[in-house]
């Protein structure tokens, strides 16, 4: 094996400063260069049926069609099959959800919409949630990241967007659904 050999002069002057950080060559910028925007883009309501246990941590959802909705400026659609939700519980009992939804717009036309996620939940949110009541974004981290691909002309914008997502309301037992509110990354 052989040791770590310190880039020659000429190579550290084309690094990023980021690159001679993670080496350890400099410090971390202290404050970051860029700053994060967003713009509302839709709300996604997905019900939920009963979960399936493919395995201790993991439980799959099947999400039913009827009822299920996503609006936003230029936009108006519902969740058609196939779809659905798997949620693996990680050690330190987060929670990462793997969605896959098919979208049919209101002029007929198909979207997938895949993301993934984390939820982490606080206080007594798990207890409230065994007991069919529904928590809010109060209640626990429940964060996003939704990507689409069509090959409709008129929702083709929507394949160049990365968004970003906060569940509003989370509830399982009778009228189980999750209810997102979603931001296009600017």
């Amino acid at each position: 094996m052989q040791p770590f050999q310190f880039p020659v002069q000429q190579e550290l002057t084309s690094l990023a400063a980021s690159d001679l950080a993670a080496m350890g060559l400099v410090d971390a910028p202290a404050t970051p260069s860029t700053t994060l925007e967003t713009e509302y883009l839709m709300t996604l309501y997905v019900p939920l049926e009963r979960p399936l246990s493919a395995g201790d941590n993991l439980k799959i959802w099947n999400i039913r069609s009827q009822g299920s909705w996503l609006s936003g400026p230029g936009i108006k659609a519902k969740i058609v099959n196939p779809s659905g939700d798997w949620a693996r519980v990680m050690p330190g009992g987060q929670i990462r959800v793997d969605v896959r939804l098919t979208l049919e717009t209101e002029d007929a036309q198909i979207i997938s919409m895949s993301y993934n996620g984390i939820v982490q939940l606080k206080g007594d949110a798990l207890q409230r949630l065994m007991r069919g009541e529904a928590i809010t974004a109060q209640d626990a981290y429940f964060a996003i990241a939704p990507t689409f691909e069509t090959r409709s002309e008129k929702y083709s914008w929507l394949n160049g967007v990365q968004a970003v997502g906060k569940m509003v309301s989370f509830k399982r037992g009778d009228d189980s659904h999750v209810q997102y509110e979603v931001f296009r990354v600017k």
